[in-house]
């Protein structure tokens, strides 16, 4: 099968009511699954972590990703990481100069966490650049993978987008508008729970 034929294929079963819902929802999972995302946005597997917004209640909480990643360079002998970025911009590393600079303050944390109350030995430069080098392809690798799960988590919501009405997906939009990173897992579990074979009855 083609990419057309089976994006065709994928954008033919739409979720109208909820005798639709489990062929729509075997093909979200299939297309998640190929994408290889569906472990990250599957509702049975990640429970809800804080108390959301859903469309039978008036609470709110954000989800929005704010951690920066760290790497430990391979050989260094303390254990504080190296914060180089924010995984939601991969804008953040920093220049050789930078490096150099907390590498040197690691060092000296490392050296005072000894009991040492004097300056330590400046790391030399081939093992700096050794670090820095191993410390962005390290980065470079995870910016990689960072964007191609970004990419296919906007093409699930794009295949939930156009095989959903309006009439149903607004009203999920708005319980879930501050999930940010993790919103397509939120709009799965909202439809589901709304729209599944066990619809939310009572609130």
């Amino acid at each position: 099968m083609n990419t057309q034929a089976s994006d065709a294929y994928f954008y033919s079963r739409k979720l109208t009511g909820r005798s639709d819902f489990p062929g729509w929802y075997t093909i979200i999972r299939a297309s998640a699954s190929i994408l290889g995302i569906w472990d990250s946005i599957d509702p049975d597997r990640n429970p809800p972590k804080t108390t959301a917004r859903s469309l039978g209640s008036e609470l709110g909480a954000s989800t929005a990703n704010t951690s920066q990643i760290s790497v430990t360079p391979s050989g260094s002998n303390t254990q504080a990481p190296l914060v180089i970025g924010s995984p939601t911009t991969y804008t953040s590393f920093p220049t050789l100069d930078e490096f150099r600079v907390q590498e040197t303050a690691r060092q000296q944390l490392a050296h005072t966490r000894e009991g040492s109350d004097t300056l330590a030995t400046s790391p030399d430069e081939e093992t700096i650049m050794r670090k820095y080098e191993l410390a962005l392809d390290q980065y470079q690798v995870f910016a990689l993978e960072k964007a191609r799960r970004i990419a296919a988590h906007n093409k699930i919501f794009q295949l939930i987008r156009n095989t959903v009405p309006t009439s149903i997906i607004a009203p999920v939009l708005m319980a879930v508008q501050e999930a940010g990173a993790g919103m397509v897992l939120e709009i799965l579990r909202e439809i589901k729970k709304w729209w599944g074979p066990y619809p939310v009855t009572g609130l």
